[in-house]
């Protein structure tokens, strides 16, 4: 049984692990930049989502305004 079938973890728990596998296969097989552009597609969205400002920092980093 995998862990994230096993009832004698939390459920919220169980379905971050989920998520975070199937985060994984989307990336199978993508080159370094296709990547990039999904994580970075990933923060305009939830950006978006929370109603923020995606603004980039001197040192390449982001943060929401």
């Amino acid at each position: 049984m995998k862990e994230t079938e096993d009832p004698k973890y939390p459920k919220a728990l169980r379905e971050v692990w989920e998520m975070k596998e199937a985060a994984q296969k989307e990336m199978e097989g993508k080159t370094w930049e296709e990547q990039k552009q999904m994580y970075h597609q990933g923060l305009i969205d939830a950006a978006n989502f929370i109603g923020a400002k995606l603004v980039k920092l001197p040192n390449g980093n982001y943060r929401f305004e």
